[in-house]
């Protein structure tokens, strides 16, 4: 069996609650990325357990965030300084989505709330954007899809501040655009959910997703969780966090989106 290039146990004082390991292909080693998930996936791969029980992963996809290590001394395996990773799997079937973040050095950042208290209440499609600046994901009937800030040109403008519009310009186009119900003095904001209906023609949110997207507006919900802007008719978004839960076409699509976070 290989040995892990990260390995992580949560114990509670009465035993395991559960652990998590990532191997590497030769060793190598482990960085920050998303890397998908599955049988034939080909890159890092992440074994899971809780309790007792582990998990046969067959689609999904890893993403570490941050990870750094202490230097050590005489040979011996370097210990873990800080870590955040987040997965999105699926295993047997069944979903399974979480976050690890670890940091005994310096505690939680700038003094706010430990990051997995804040993460574990955090809605499933909501959880792959956390803690990202750039990255649209989106998991459909063809399985989880991204890009991230590395890949394209990243735009994003509110209007008359009803009309949210993010575009990534890449290999073929990706973006979201969502609109309110201005006539009933709706509007675009952070901390607000969104009903997208097929019959109405607002509040609607539509995803472009590697150059494809719905063909109708899509039935679910959407919610703006975080959103900074110039102001003005035609508004300069400078961050924005979202994450959505729809159907298109009968078909289940959720996803998220940071942007500048």
């Amino acid at each position: 069996m290989l040995d892990p290039e990260l390995d992580v146990m949560v114990d509670t004082g009465e035993g395991p609650a559960g652990s998590v390991e990532v191997h590497t292909p030769n060793g190598m080693p482990l960085s920050p990325g998303v890397y998908p998930q599955g049988p034939n996936a080909g890159g890092p791969w992440i074994e899971l357990a809780v309790g007792d029980e582990g998990c046969a992963v067959t689609s999904g996809t890893m993403t570490i965030d941050d990870l750094t290590y202490d230097a050590a001394e005489g040979g011996a395996s370097p210990t873990v300084d800080s870590l955040a990773m987040s997965f999105d799997l699926v295993c047997g079937g069944n979903s399974v989505v979480g976050c690890v973040r670890y940091s005994p050095a310096n505690g939680p950042p700038d003094g706010g709330p430990p990051i997995a208290d804040a993460a574990s209440d955090a809605p499933a499609p909501l959880v792959p954007c956390l803690g990202q600046s750039y990255l649209m994901y989106v998991n459909g009937p063809n399985g989880p899809q991204w890009i991230s800030g590395a890949e394209g040109t990243w735009s994003a403008g509110l209007t008359s501040g009803t009309i949210l519009s993010v575009k990534i310009d890449a290999d073929n186009s990706w973006g979201v655009t969502a609109g309110s119900d201005s006539a009933n003095g709706s509007f675009i904001e952070a901390g607000s959910t969104y009903t997208s209906n097929p019959g109405n023609n607002f509040p609607y949110i539509q995803a472009l997703v590697d150059g494809g997207g719905c063909q109708q507006l899509p039935q679910g919900s959407f919610t703006i969780v975080d959103l900074t802007d110039t102001g003005g008719d035609q508004a300069i978004v400078k961050q924005v966090l979202l994450w959505f839960d729809v159907t298109c076409l009968d078909a289940g699509v959720s996803g998220c989106l940071a942007y500048g976070m």
